[in-house]
């Protein structure tokens, strides 16, 4: 589909959005998208979206990923915590998993990609954008939803998930030099109202609802959204089904992929 001169002409960035073990349509958008030629020149993640970006900024292709993680389940990425200090659990494993998917511990300035990671400063309530430093330890920053898991210490700040502050951050990506954005957003809107029945229930749709209010900052050129409403947050025998959701959404937009890279020429 991409044609290559299309491409030289275009600095593509791809933002990853949060989304838990929904993380697995990232894979399927993705391979789509390496088949049709697309190479980005940057990327960028968020809580989930932090895993696929930095694999995809080492380079690994869609088939690589699927064979380094098809084993992960929630045993090889986190633990309890006992006791309990500002999480139920910690992401300490998922650090050492990412630093085996890259082949070693990486710090950002290896990756062939450029690569940006969204975070949360707890204390001082603010974004951080992670480019430096050591990048799987980044990413359990960025994936450190809290309560659930212990935030992280880095360089004096205290770090959780930069799913609350900017969940698809396609902004960073223009920041980096980006002229036509891709985001893959897997907090799609519901289809009907949400009828409340717990107090649990009722918490889950609030942070949703806040989740999703960070999409609208700053839409991309081009939006992939996997119809994946039915499809829960923690169930890892998803995972092909979710692949395949990601592949058909990243096909319905090759259309609009090919228009804007035909109508975005930069002289």
């Amino acid at each position: 589909m991409a044609d290559t001169q299309l491409l030289t002409h275009h600095r593509v960035g791809i933002a990853f959005s949060g989304g838990s073990v929904r993380g697995f349509a990232h894979l399927g958008a993705w391979e789509v998208l390496q088949q049709h030629g697309i190479r980005p020149h940057c990327v960028s993640g968020a809580s989930v979206g932090s895993i696929f970006a930095v694999l995809v900024a080492a380079g690994l292709s869609a088939r690589e990923i699927y064979e380094r993680a098809r084993t992960l389940n929630w045993r090889r990425l986190a633990r309890p915590t006992f006791p309990w200090h500002l999480g139920l659990f910690t992401l300490t494993p998922l650090e050492h998993v990412i630093e085996e998917l890259l082949g070693g511990p990486l710090t950002f300035a290896d990756l062939p990609i450029p690569c940006a990671l969204m975070a949360f400063d707890i204390e001082k309530e603010e974004m951080v954008i992670l480019r430096e430093g050591p990048v799987a330890r980044a990413v359990r920053a960025s994936c450190a939803v809290p309560g659930i898991f212990s935030p992280v210490r880095w360089q004096g700040r205290l770090l959780a998930d930069g799913g609350i502050v900017r969940n698809m951050p396609v902004h960073v990506l223009r920041e980096m030099g980006a002229t036509l954005t891709i985001g893959i957003d897997l907090m799609p809107p519901t289809r009907r109202p949400q009828r409340v029945r717990t107090l649990v229930g009722m918490i889950r749709i609030a942070m949703y609802t806040l989740v999703r209010m960070t999409h609208e900052i700053d839409p991309p050129d081009v939006l992939i959204q996997p119809d994946i409403r039915e499809f829960d947050f923690v169930r890892f025998s998803q995972r092909d089904a979710l692949i395949a959701r990601g592949r058909e959404a990243a096909r319905a937009v090759l259309p609009v992929l090919q228009s804007h890279l035909t109508s975005h020429l930069t002289i």
